[in-house]
């Protein structure tokens, strides 16, 4: 499984469950096709049923964050206890957002 097929899979996970949720396009090789995007913006964007925002990095077991990337978790922390970034993995996904896909 590639991180891009990883993504669409729980981009179709969140949308069953009710939330709305934005993939940023990236191509086969894993650079972003649109580069409107800041460096570092989560693969996924999310306003869950709740009214809330989650932004979710995916990585694949052997992944690493990118320097962007750990800025903009930081600026995510910033921003307050309403909005969150998570971080998930090929092997971890399912628990880390059990909370969210349970929701409905």
């Amino acid at each position: 499984m590639t991180e891009s097929q990883l993504v669409h899979i729980i981009d179709q996970a969140l949308e069953a469950a009710g939330h709305l949720s934005f993939p940023q396009n990236s191509n086969v090789t894993g650079h972003r096709k649109n580069t409107r995007y800041k460096p570092g913006t989560p693969d996924i964007i999310v306003c869950l049923s709740n009214g809330k925002f989650l932004g979710i990095e995916v990585k694949m077991d052997s992944g690493r964050l990118e320097e962007s990337q750990k800025a903009m978790l930081e600026k995510f922390k910033w921003a307050g206890k309403e909005n969150s970034y998570l971080v998930v993995r090929e092997s971890d996904w399912r628990t880390v957002l059990a909370p969210w896909l349970n929701e409905c």
